[in-house]
């Protein structure tokens, strides 16, 4: 049986997270910025992806946290804090794109 080349090509794009010279591949939990790759702890790449994924969008702490660490396990909300704080050090440029909504959450600006 052949495969719908569009398909594979929807799939594709959909696992690679382009903004500007920053790409985010999802399945290979690679980040690269411009031609220097990026290193991410499981957790932090798990976090930006999430945000990238609903840019625009303000995420809370809470939501954050059931998402990328799952329900049942116990973990502060400043956990997200010093992740969104490491993921920020190492995305330079585009550090500015994940803004704080004070009391609220993240938003990764779209």
């Amino acid at each position: 049986m052949r495969r719908d080349n569009k398909e594979d090509s929807a799939s594709e794009a959909s696992n690679i997270l382009r903004i500007d010279e920053l790409e985010i591949n999802v399945p290979n939990y690679t980040v690269t910025l411009g031609t220097k790759a990026l290193v991410f702890p499981k957790k932090e790449f798990e976090t930006l992806v999430y945000l990238v994924r609903h840019r625009g969008r303000v995420i809370s702490r809470d939501v954050l946290l059931n998402a990328v660490w799952g329900e049942g396990v116990f973990v502060v909300d400043r956990t997200v804090d010093v992740h969104i704080r490491k993921i920020r050090e190492k995305l330079g440029q585009y550090a500015e794109m994940i803004e704080t909504v004070k009391g609220v959450g993240y938003r990764f600006k779209a």
